[in-house]
């Protein structure tokens, strides 16, 4: 697949969304189950756990709002400013 300048999907503003502080009431009963896993999310995100755990932790919660086979963690290193990939396990579950 190659780049296309004149197509305006493959440009990174397409990619721009509005943020809002409040989730509509439509949004909330149409994605409940995720909205539910950002909140399991928030509830952990306080707490102290190993970097290898986080990441498994963070794939299994990606991995319930939706499909991959494979993902990649990226840290932002902001004294060098670089970023690095960071493996994560994901077992998909058995439904």
């Amino acid at each position: 697949m190659s780049f296309d300048r004149d197509n305006h999907e493959s440009l990174p503003e397409s990619f721009i969304v509005e943020v809002f502080s409040e989730l509509d009431k439509s949004t909330v009963q149409q994605r409940w189950r995720e909205v539910n896993v950002l909140l399991r999310l928030s509830i952990m995100s306080g707490l102290q756990m190993q970097l290898d755990a986080t990441l498994n932790m963070l794939c299994d919660f990606a991995g319930e709002m939706v499909r991959f086979d494979l993902g990649i963690v990226y840290f932002w290193d902001r004294l060098a400013k670089d970023a690095f990939a960071r493996d994560a396990e994901y077992r998909r579950p058995r439904f």
